[in-house]
């Protein structure tokens, strides 16, 4: 593919009234993973679930100060010093959408720490992770969380279960979400435009 990573479109969160949250959520990431199999090396779909549950901690935690940063390798491969990618109070969040031995590693560390972890992963993740985690002894003690049920459970809470309420936190979940890539990220075409 000869684009630019500088002038692609942005992704699309298809808001379709008919089809669930977690699935609007599964709709964005597999537009996340057919560009990096068009692109290699684009990292785009652990960034872009970085950044959508940095930008829900945020409007959940709305007293909390909350860092959103990316801290390259810790959820991925465990070998960032970072306790995981949000730390807030004794929870130490690990998003990812590739996990990895390392990782449970490091929610092993974490459990030393006096930290509980949590991992939250793609939906189609869940079960590698519980096996992981099993194997390393600590399954019972692992938060393990589809990301697409996470933001949709986080949203309908946000909004009051109201129809009206809910497309209201979503362009509010979308625009934190681009604030922070703003921020954060070199990468234009990593922001989110709410279609239909």
């Amino acid at each position: 593919m000869g684009a630019d990573k500088f002038t692609l479109a942005w992704f699309t969160l298809h808001n379709e009234p008919s089809h669930s949250l977690s699935a609007m959520f599964r709709d964005l990431l597999k537009q996340a993973q057919k560009r990096q199999k068009e692109m290699p090396g684009v990292m785009d779909v652990d960034t872009i679930l970085h950044y959508l549950i940095g930008a829900q901690l945020k409007l959940i935690l709305v007293t909390e100060p909350i860092q959103v940063k990316l801290y390259r390798g810790s959820g991925v491969n465990g070998s960032s010093t970072q306790a995981g990618n949000f730390l807030i109070k004794q929870c130490a969040i690990h998003v990812t959408i590739y996990p990895t031995w390392a990782l449970l590693e490091k929610c092993k560390e974490n459990l030393a720490d006096g930290l509980r972890p949590i991992i939250i992963t793609g939906n189609d993740q869940v079960e590698a992770v519980e096996i992981l985690a099993n194997a390393k002894g600590i399954a019972d003690r692992v938060e393990i969380l589809a990301a697409e049920q996470f933001l949709a459970a986080n949203l309908y809470e946000l909004s009051e279960f109201g129809e009206t309420e809910r497309a209201t936190t979503l362009e509010q979940l979308i625009s934190v979400y681009n604030r922070l890539i703003d921020r954060h990220e070199t990468d234009p075409s990593l922001r989110i435009t709410i279609g239909s």
